[in-house]
């Protein structure tokens, strides 16, 4: 089994995050289909109750400036230069997943 981690920043929503947050909500809620609309949204995702969710590093694929690789003698992870974070992200997540 193998690990990967993953760093992602949120913004806190808007009233239109609100807004497809309440329909997602009601949709799941009555047991009806999600809209597509709604669904890209939310990129094909469960909606994070923290704001709208941003990729900035991931093992796999192109990480946001703000987010450099990091490798020490076995240990590895990222490194955040707090003064390239997006515009607005107020929290950052790291998570590892197996």
């Amino acid at each position: 089994m193998s690990m990967s981690m993953h760093v992602k920043g949120f913004r806190p929503g808007d009233a239109k995050w609100h807004r497809m947050k309440d329909a997602y909500d009601s949709c799941i809620a009555a047991g009806v289909p999600v809209p597509a609309e709604v669904n890209e949204f939310f990129n094909f995702e469960t909606p994070d109750e923290k704001g709208v969710e941003i990729e900035l590093g991931a093992p796999y694929g192109k990480n946001h400036e703000c987010c450099t690789p990091y490798s020490s003698g076995g240990d590895g992870g990222f490194e955040i230069d707090i003064a390239k974070v997006p515009e607005g992200v107020k929290m950052i997540r790291f998570y590892c997943s197996w």
